[in-house]
């Protein structure tokens, strides 16, 4: 009896052991995320810059007047996300110029600053940071939408859409309700990539449109490609 108890006792010492081993591994493994995620992480304001210029060389191109805003751009990002998401921003900024926001005279009409506004803002939820772009243009036109898309043979002209679903038609390549071709309209092409680009990161893209009172895109984007907590469950 008493060598079991011995036995017992030293079973019990080391399975502690092993508890504080195991316990002292999951802190170091913590602070070994938290340092990756310091190196790999930047501040969207590190990108800013490229946006402003986007906005301003585009307006000038096409002899429009508009300004950007940024808001929470002290969020920081992974590198990679970052560096992977500047084309989809760059090309959503050039569509706010060039679809989005009206000529001078048009917006005078409507009541409306004559220096068109676009606004990027970032919140972070969770493990996901959300960027939203929104402008105050015309919108997005939907019945244009629904003939372009009826033309191209994207969908048939019996079938009944609502207007969430014509406005997701913009994502489909060939689509576009600009007549003439530009260096930054009218190809038809770039929706589609920017969809494409955002799934890739793990991430999505919604639009929301209100005509004469602009457009808005909310991209939802993973914070870090390199470290994903988990919850794993298992029933039954």
């Amino acid at each position: 009896v008493d060598d079991v108890r011995s036995v017992q006792k030293n079973l019990h010492t080391t399975h502690n052991t092993a508890k504080e081993s195991v316990t002292q591994q999951a802190l170091i493994n913590r602070k070994l995320q938290q340092a990756l995620m310091r190196i790999r992480t930047l501040q969207f304001s590190n990108f800013a810059e490229r946006y402003y210029r986007v906005v301003r060389q585009t307006a000038s191109d096409i002899g429009k007047k508009a300004s950007l805003k940024i808001l929470g751009d002290e969020i920081g990002i992974d590198r990679s996300v970052l560096e992977k998401i500047n084309s989809p921003l760059e090309h959503l900024l050039r569509n706010a110029v060039v679809h989005g926001i009206e000529n001078n005279e048009k917006r005078i009409q409507l009541g409306k600053p004559e220096i068109g506004q676009i606004k990027i803002s970032l919140c972070q939820e969770g493990n996901e940071v959300i960027i939203t772009l929104s402008d105050d243009g015309n919108g997005l036109d939907i019945h244009r939408i629904h003939e372009k898309a009826i033309q191209l043979g994207l969908i048939q002209k019996d079938e009944i859409l609502d207007d969430t679903q014509i406005m997701s038609l913009i994502y489909r390549q060939g689509l576009s309700t600009t007549d003439t071709v530009t260096g930054t309209a009218g190809r038809g092409i770039g929706m589609d990539i920017v969809k494409n680009e955002i799934s890739a990161l793990g991430g999505r893209i919604t639009v929301h449109s209100i005509i004469n009172q602009g457009t808005t895109f909310n991209i939802h984007l993973p914070l870090t490609l390199a470290v994903a907590q988990t919850l794993l469950v298992h029933t039954g």
